[in-house]
């Protein structure tokens, strides 16, 4: 029998759907609307902090990200994120079939695949030496990383159910 975990402390999202999903998980003690770029915290009063969009962020606000990240961090804590590595975009199967379809001048099947892929190949991939580099020269040192999600993993979560349902819905409208 597992025991429920202890609720996270904030979570803070862009998107007003997606707090009220949160609030409705009972995740967090609280939810706040906010940008990773300009985080509603004081300074040093949170432990650590973990983000899975990293990926969303261009590189222009990479910087300003961190320093938000240093900037609400209590002394020597940390930063938890995910982020896809190099290999990423070459494991998509609707963004690479799409390309495929492109070249072959079949421009209608092209499109169709880019919805399926719901702008997954837009995030912006890194190799683990930028970050490397990005994250020393930003007062953060990596202590541990680990892939969680190779070729197989990136098929598997990227041709799933998700990207056929918007289309599923029209077919019934």
């Amino acid at each position: 029998l597992m025991k429920k975990p202890k609720k996270i402390g904030f979570g803070i999202d862009i998107k007003s759907s997606s707090i009220m999903n949160a609030n409705n998980l009972g995740t967090y003690d609280e939810v706040k609307k906010g940008d990773i770029r300009y985080l509603p915290f004081k300074n040093e009063s949170v432990k650590s902090v973990y983000s899975n969009m990293i990926d969303d962020v261009k590189k222009e606000d990479l910087k300003k990200v961190f320093t938000e990240i240093h900037r609400v961090l209590k002394n020597k804590r940390c930063v938890v994120f995910t982020t896809p590595l190099e290999n990423y975009k070459k494991y998509l199967y609707f963004y690479n079939k799409s390309k495929e379809f492109k070249k072959k001048g079949y421009m209608k099947n092209a499109k169709l695949f880019m919805k399926y892929d719901r702008g997954r190949s837009d995030w912006e991939s890194r190799p683990l030496s930028f970050w490397k580099t990005f994250l020393k020269n930003n007062s953060f040192k990596i202590v541990d990383y680990a892939y969680y999600a190779d070729k197989n993993m990136v098929e598997l979560w990227d041709v799933g159910f998700r990207p056929f349902f918007q289309h599923l819905i029209s077919i019934k409208e």
